[in-house]
């Protein structure tokens, strides 16, 4: 294998998690759109404006990932996590009550396996993150500093 081998495979692991993270997104704002969950659904407790806006922004978040604005779209769906968690603090759902996240796609909300879409969706978030290219910023590019001598 050839010395940048097993780098091109960790970019390429990297792109493959970013990809996989805009995908839950899309998924996620088409299931609430094509099939609404039902009046039983934890979802159904909020406003529709406030629905509208999460839906429009899981899009978002999936447009930017898949319009090669990856750092913006993983940022966007960051925030959305973690308002998700905040929201699950302050009103939790009932026991058994569905979620209706990703529309009538029947996800429990039982809190431990809450807490383990949340760890593994906000760990796929910051593991996309890690995997991108690291960016100079201007001042390092404009007086080379932080940069190896060469």
């Amino acid at each position: 294998m050839e010395a940048n081998g097993p780098k091109t495979a960790l970019r390429m692991a990297g792109r493959l998690v970013v990809l996989l993270v805009g995908l839950i997104w899309a998924a996620a704002a088409i299931g609430k759109l094509v099939a609404p969950a039902d009046d039983q659904a934890w979802i159904s407790e909020f406003p529709q404006w406030v629905v509208s806006g999460v839906t429009l922004s899981e899009a978002v978040a999936a447009g930017l990932i898949f319009a090669g604005l990856a750092r913006f779209g993983l940022a966007l769906g960051m925030v959305l996590v973690l308002s998700f968690l905040g929201v699950l603090v302050i009103s939790p759902p009932d026991a058994g009550q569905s979620c209706g996240c990703a529309g009538a796609a029947i996800i429990s909300t039982s809190p431990a396996d809450l807490a383990a879409h949340l760890f593994t969706f906000a760990g796929l978030h910051l593991l996309a993150v890690v995997s991108l290219p690291r960016r100079q910023g201007r001042l390092e590019k404009a007086s080379g500093f932080l940069q190896p001598a060469g």
